[in-house]
């Protein structure tokens, strides 16, 4: 074999690749990442997917909790261990409040627990108007104000609501209790 074919042989089997693998550290680009276990509820809401709920009602882990119900808010069908640990983790995390900050479309409280006979203050500090869909309701908060939501509008009590703000994707949960 030549020495020039023997030299570009190697360049093309060992140099190129090291190179390659060297970039891909040095720059790290999106593509070339390893997905990990955060996802997003549909656009806006950062979770682990691989959560678990704390261990039992009152052992509360924030983080652990908020994630498990945020990794299945959505999902249809559960079983009936995984709908004991939703509601477990919804119960340590949700936070009991009458009022909901939807300014920047982003819900705080995340996790919002308001009981059935109860209005709930939305706020808007932004400056301009966000439209809120709970259920099949539409509500427009203008910005820089608030607006009343009457909860038994929404319906059931003991139920989850996930919220939506400007035609996106879930930015929040309202979970109606007794």
């Amino acid at each position: 074999m030549p020495k020039n074919l023997i030299i570009a042989f190697v360049v093309v089997l060992i140099v190129i690749p090291v190179i390659f693998l060297v970039a891909r550290t040095v720059i790290k680009s999106p593509l070339s990442e390893t997905p990990s276990t955060t996802n997003t509820v549909p656009g806006t809401i950062p979770y682990n997917s691989s959560a678990t709920p704390s261990a039992s009602p009152g052992t509360y882990n924030p983080t652990e909790d908020q994630n498990y119900v945020l990794a299945n808010v959505l999902k249809e069908k559960k079983s009936e261990q995984e709908t004991k640990d939703f509601q477990v983790a919804l119960s340590n995390a949700a936070v009991p409040s009458s009022n909901l900050d939807v300014s920047g479309c982003k819900g705080k409280p995340l996790l919002t627990r308001i009981e059935i006979n109860q209005q709930l203050t939305v706020k808007n500090a932004d400056s301009t108007p966000h439209t809120l869909k709970i259920s099949n309701r539409e509500y427009t908060v203008k910005g820089g104000s608030s607006l009343a939501v009457n909860i038994s509008e929404l319906g059931e009590d003991n139920k989850v609501y996930p919220y939506y703000c400007d035609q996106s994707s879930v930015v929040g949960i309202i979970w109606v209790s007794k």
